[in-house]
């Protein structure tokens, strides 16, 4: 028995521009962006993993060029695309890209702002030019549900 989180992003016009996938009571610290093909077969383009169990360790998300069917996704031998660096918990974080040891450059950032008269705080995602609006939206998604079960 695979028990799953699930979540669709629509269009205006309720068309699915992808989704994202979570095993619930899972260890792994992994999450999915996915798309469904022609034949309705779900696969991964994208796969995110947190780095260790503290907040500060942050995320990679790998990409699937060509697509792999969601039941068999893996990460082996594909390099880290995007660097997931700062506090995913408190809403503080840069995406990266490129080698991290030589002139990373950020493609958005993710920084909370507090307000006072209501409860929950909200947060904002600035994303660079000729960056995936969508794509990056679902991963800020995929960070926050990751990094969830550490919230108070």
């Amino acid at each position: 028995m695979s028990m799953q989180q699930k979540r669709i992003m629509e269009d205006t016009e309720g068309r699915a521009i992808c989704g994202f996938r979570k095993k619930m009571m899972s260890m792994s610290g992994t999450a999915h962006i996915t798309v469904d093909d022609q034949s309705g077969a779900t696969l991964a383009i994208a796969t995110i993993k947190r780095r260790g169990m503290l907040a500060l360790s942050g995320a990679d998300i790998y990409l699937h060029n060509p697509p792999m069917h969601i039941d068999n996704v893996t990460t082996d031998g594909l390099p880290v695309a995007i660097h997931v660096d700062g506090n995913p918990i408190r809403f503080e974080y840069d995406f990266m890209m490129g080698n991290m040891n030589d002139n990373p450059f950020k493609i958005a950032r993710v920084n909370r702002k507090f307000k006072l008269i209501n409860e929950q705080d909200s947060y904002f995602i600035e994303i660079g030019p000729n960056v995936d609006v969508a794509f990056m939206s679902m991963c800020t998604y995929a960070i926050d549900e990751l990094f969830s079960d550490n919230k108070n």
